[in-house]
């Protein structure tokens, strides 16, 4: 980055510090700092001064109360630095070298360094090089951030990935985004005791670690649950529904209505895909469950009710899409052997 550095001539010596403690970002090449003292003999100051504030990236400020008095480094220079930072051209960074009434509304609208506006030259430090130690430590993270920033204006954008009909639909993604959440919920139970920032970090933290393991084995890393093959996704609901069982017993334990709930919502799941009416479901539970008498709501059943009634529609459903496919795979032989017309 190339750096404007604006001073009054009162403060020559702190400019002097201030180059010495620049030495370092200067030979990593993270800076490239021009003050007047670069014009030569016989050169036209102010063409050279504004050829440098014209390709500044960032301008630093010596601060002191000379430098708000000149009207040089003040009106000239600092508005200059203003209009190249409203035009997200140029950052602005005041210095504060000597104490001074800096916290006008031109200034303090800027992050100033040393940290919290400590004057360099103050009791606030031990000795100088401290407190420009702590200039140049901000400097550095200036010059780290604005690189970030640069590489990703000019690093070309990630082409958007766009699904067809090879890969998995809408409502099947989020009938494995639903199971995934459950499965979070069990990996992170304890987070209803917890404070809501523990519990937000911790439930954040299982959703990455189940979805990296996810991605990884079903090879989607790249572009995520979206560019999952329609013909993954059985084994991918599979893969997510065992996940979610294994933990089922220490989810039950630590929340039983919570648990309850995710056996309610899977329940009701099935009972979409079989295209069921609520009479239906009552009907096939009071059933398989061998209840004395019809139940008219999922309330009158326990919890290892709910369990066996959900493994008894995931089993009706398997069939159902079993039958489905031996159906359509007889269709399709059927029509193969049908003799082309001539």
């Amino acid at each position: 980055m190339k750096a404007f550095i604006s001073y009054s001539h009162e403060d020559a010596d702190l400019l002097r510090k201030l180059l010495v403690h620049l030495s370092a970002l200067r030979r990593e090449g993270l800076l490239e700092a021009w003050t007047d003292r670069e014009i030569h003999a016989g050169g036209v100051i102010e063409d050279h001064i504004q050829t440098a504030m014209n390709e500044a990236d960032v301008f630093l400020l010596l601060v002191s109360a000379s430098f708000i008095h000149s009207d040089y480094c003040f009106a000239k220079e600092f508005k200059h630095a203003c209009e190249r930072q409203a035009k997200r051209k140029a950052i602005v960074v005041p210095l504060i070298v000597r104490d001074c009434d800096w916290k006008i509304d031109a200034l303090r609208r800027f992050k100033a360094l040393p940290e919290d506006g400590k004057p360099v030259v103050s009791r606030h430090w031990h000795n100088e090089d401290e407190a420009w130690a702590n200039i140049i430590g901000g400097l550095r993270s200036l010059m780290g951030a604005s690189k970030a920033n640069r590489k990703s204006l000019t690093s070309p954008p990630k082409p958007k990935f766009v699904g067809d009909e090879r890969h998995i639909t809408e409502e099947q993604r989020a009938r494995l985004r639903q199971i995934h959440e459950e499965v979070v919920n069990r990996m992170a139970v304890k987070a209803s005791i917890l404070p809501d920032d523990e519990a937000k970090k911790l439930r954040g933290k299982w959703f990455g670690i189940i979805w990296s393991q996810f991605n990884e084995e079903f090879h989607t890393t790249e572009h995520g649950l979206q560019s999952l093959l329609k013909e993954q996704y059985e084994k991918a609901l599979s893969w997510l529904q065992q996940y979610r069982a294994s933990k089922d017993k220490k989810f039950k334990r630590a929340n039983p209505q919570a648990y309850r709930n995710t056996l309610t919502r899977t329940i009701y799941t099935h009972v979409g895909v079989l295209n069921w009416s609520k009479n239906e479901l009552y009907s096939f539970a009071t059933q398989k469950l061998e209840l004395p008498s019809p139940i008219s709501s999922l309330d009158a059943l326990g919890n290892t009710q709910l369990e066996t009634l959900r493994d008894r529609m995931r089993y009706e459903v398997t069939k159902r899409k079993a039958k489905k496919a031996k159906a359509s795979g007889v269709q399709s032989v059927g029509s193969k052997s049908q003799k082309p017309e001539k």
